[in-house]
């Protein structure tokens, strides 16, 4: 039996320690504790599809028997007396909280088995309609990033309109930290953010096998957070341009390099022109300030973490991307000269009229003090001009 844990498409054999077979009281699964370099997760996995046997906590609509028709991973594709279902597994349990404030901006399961409060099992009716998000953004990735920027900007003003929480900062920045740490990059980023930057209810991580066109609409399906935001403790509650941190590296992993340029600044545009103004602004995405910048940043070291969880090589896009990282911050630690400067004539340009006060300056010399705002001005549009675009 642990044979078959450690061989399952989920197993995290790359940062594994130890595997541990506990009691369960759920029937149909069996219960380990499995240790990790990153932490200790108590796991369910299911022994058969045999929804007859099963017993737990159900909740919604489930069908009544069902007996697998395909399966891939812990993905299910069921025929049962009332047609067909979809099903997933989720071995480390996830609690759907919150979500229904998105409504139809995400394909919601219609029932499920719960144990100890966490969703082990989700049901869907129906087949998966459309193409997987990946094979969309090969073949046409200009119109699938439109649909996709658009979708995830009204999924930020529903999860705005409902929370949002102030700036978290600190907390997003030891975050980082960590999974520095842990990968031992020779990267180092911090972002000031923005009081812009807001914490809201967010997708956490988008996997792209959950992800689907469909005549030219999204459907978000899959599952909400996953493996990736348990093994990584991925807090719900973040700000709402993380979402699109995270589909900025699916482009970069899945359009043809020859359009990706073009994509990504669609999908940016796409994201803005639904997402809240509060949160898209100029100053929202200013990368002096964090931006959309840092976010894929963090997804990028999110895709690293998970191929070394996985004991897989690192993906050579996420390589390619964070040895610019350098380069990037060199271009905006040369740009801040430009702040200090205008900072100086501000200063100066306000210490001109205490000068003239004290006899220090004449009355002719007082027109230093317009000169040194207007260069004040100047140089502080040189430093925002500098900035790196946001896509």
């Amino acid at each position: 039996m642990e044979e078959a844990i450690r061989n399952a498409a989920w197993f995290p054999s790359g940062i594994a320690t130890g595997l541990e077979s506990i009691e369960v009281a759920l029937d149909g699964f069996s219960r380990w504790r499995l240790s990790t370099s990153w932490g200790t997760f108590d796991i369910l996995h299911m022994e058969d599809f045999d929804w007859g046997s099963i017993e737990g906590e159900v909740w919604g609509e489930v069908p009544k028997s069902a007996r697998v028709s395909h399966s891939e991973g812990t993905s299910f594709q069921l025929l049962a007396e009332d047609g067909d279902w979809r099903a997933e597994h989720l071995p480390f349990g996830n609690a759907l909280e919150g979500v229904e404030v998105l409504g139809d901006l995400i394909e919601m399961p219609c029932g499920g088995l719960r144990f100890e409060g966490r969703d082990v099992l989700l049901f869907w009716r129906g087949k998966e309609e459309g193409e997987p998000l990946s094979k969309a953004l090969a073949e046409d990735p200009i119109a699938t990033c439109k649909v996709l920027g658009s979708h995830l900007g009204k999924v930020a003003t529903a999860a705005m309109d409902k929370s949002s929480t102030g700036n978290e900062e600190r907390a997003w920045n030891d975050r980082l930290k960590k999974m520095e740490d842990r990968l031992k990059t020779n990267t180092l980023w911090r972002a000031p953010h923005s009081p812009e930057t807001r914490g809201t209810l967010t997708l956490r991580h988008l996997r792209p096998e959950h992800i689907r066109v469909v005549e030219g609409r999204l459907v978000l399906g899959g599952i909400w957070g996953g493996l990736e935001s348990m093994l990584l403790k991925m807090s719900q509650k973040r700000p709402a341009i993380s979402d699109l941190g995270a589909v900025f590296t699916l482009a970069h992993e899945f359009c043809p390099q020859n359009q990706r340029q073009e994509a990504l600044r669609t999908l940016g545009e796409s994201w803005v022109s639904t997402a809240p103004e509060s949160i898209s602004n100029r100053r929202a995405l200013d990368g002096h300030r964090g931006g959309l910048h840092i976010w894929v940043y963090e997804a990028m070291l999110n895709r690293m973490m998970m191929a070394r969880a996985m004991n897989e090589d690192g993906p050579r896009f996420v390589v390619r991307w964070l040895a610019q990282v350098s380069t990037i911050q060199a271009a905006m630690f040369q740009a801040r000269s430009w702040s200090a400067l205008a900072l100086m004539c501000f200063l100066s340009s306000a210490l001109v009229p205490f000068a003239w006060l004290w006899g220090y300056l004449s009355t002719n010399e007082m027109i230093l003090s317009p000169v040194f705002l207007v260069a004040g001005m100047m140089l502080r549009r040189m430093y925002r001009g500098r900035a790196p675009s946001p896509w």
